[in-house]
């Protein structure tokens, strides 16, 4: 059922790829949860059966009895096997096993139990994975850590953020946002942030940085390269991170990081733990949005667009080799770790 509705999902919008993500999760922790009361289960089983068959092992020596009549003929006690002890002689329950040794279905839970047990299980993995999607969203970028905690230095965003720094970042994301916030809360440095035409998305964060009191200049997208020498480091967000390190991020996200390549500036993608994605872009453009060409070439001018095909897509594709680490909830990871954090929240 749960996979039948992240199909119907996924077909309904094949570009919002975090509701994949959310089902592929919910179903990693019921198959996690299952395997995990199943392999309990066998092994409080196999205990059960080594304390049954050393018991049953016990009722198999041989006991002995003094032979009266040996005893009278030969003048000398005698030790005979006394046949009540025999293996043949062990009592059995219906099922032909002995009673020691236990049923066939003694010891295993039932289906109902089981099946119980997992439902429990699963219930409560899926309540700390809401708590940990509402801690994504909310306290990402604090990481759980008060700013006045030592351990916030070597973790948080102050790990990536030192004072007198210039940075760049593009787009509007909420994680970037509040990033620089806690970041500016200890650490005083400037932002750069490009316009991001045709959306215009860079206006709302300068203006939404601009109220946490930081220092903020927007430049058009023409002089990136140009001031991307004077740059310390590119913190930008994400749409989705795909399984090989590729991002799908607002437009504009591309050339920032081409140009942070060309000059050296690390890359840093403020990202959360549901936009991992364990699809490959096998083909990038099946991921991105064609959005109205309005904002590039109106409408107004119909006998321009007569001879003019203008594509105006939504997002741009970042490849992996562009991306120096990801920065979530639990850390800083390269983009060569992001296999293992597929493995362990996903069946990949």
């Amino acid at each position: 059922m749960v996979r039948y509705i992240g199909e119907r999902l996924f077909n309904a919008q094949p570009t919002e790829l975090i509701l994949v993500n959310v089902v592929n999760r919910i179903i990693h922790i019921i198959y996690e949860e299952h395997n995990r009361v199943k392999q309990q289960q066998q092994q409080q089983q196999q205990q059960q059966q080594q304390q049954q068959r050393r018991l049953v092992e016990g009722l198999h020596y041989p006991s002995y009895r003094f032979d009266d009549h040996a005893a009278t003929a030969s003048g000398t006690a005698q030790l005979q096997p006394d046949p009540q002890a025999s293996p043949d002689n062990v009592p059995r329950e219906e099922g032909g096993t002995e009673t020691g040794g236990g049923t066939a279905a003694e010891g295993v839970s039932s289906d109902y139990d089981l099946t119980a047990e997992v439902k429990e299980n699963v219930t409560e993995a899926l309540n700390e994975f809401i708590d940990e999607f509402d801690a994504d969203y909310t306290d990402s970028c604090d990481q759980g850590m008060s700013i006045n905690d030592d351990k916030s230095n070597a973790m948080g965003p102050f790990k990536y953020i030192h004072s007198n720094e210039v940075i760049m970042t593009c787009g509007s994301s909420k994680t970037v946002e509040r990033f620089l916030k806690t970041a500016a809360k200890k650490r005083v440095f400037s932002v750069i942030i490009p316009e991001g035409a045709p959306f215009y998305h860079g206006h709302n964060m300068a203006k939404a940085l601009l109220n946490l009191g930081l220092e903020v200049a927007v430049i058009p997208d023409s002089a990136i390269l140009a001031l991307m020498s004077q740059v310390n480091k590119v913190i930008i967000g994400t749409h989705t991170v795909m399984a090989n390190g590729a991002l799908i991020a607002p437009n504009g996200s591309q050339l920032v990081a081409a140009a942070a390549k060309h000059h050296s500036v690390p890359v840093v993608v403020c990202t959360e733990l549901y936009k991992f994605s364990p699809i490959f872009p096998f083909d990038e453009r099946s991921f991105n949005i064609l959005v109205s060409p309005d904002s590039v070439l109106p409408y107004k001018d119909g006998d321009l667009m007569k001879n003019v095909e203008v594509i105006n897509p939504y997002y741009d594709y970042v490849g992996p080799e562009l991306i120096d680490v990801f920065v979530d909830q639990t850390g800083g990871h390269p983009p060569s770790y992001l296999y293992r954090l597929l493995q362990e929240n996903y069946n990949t």
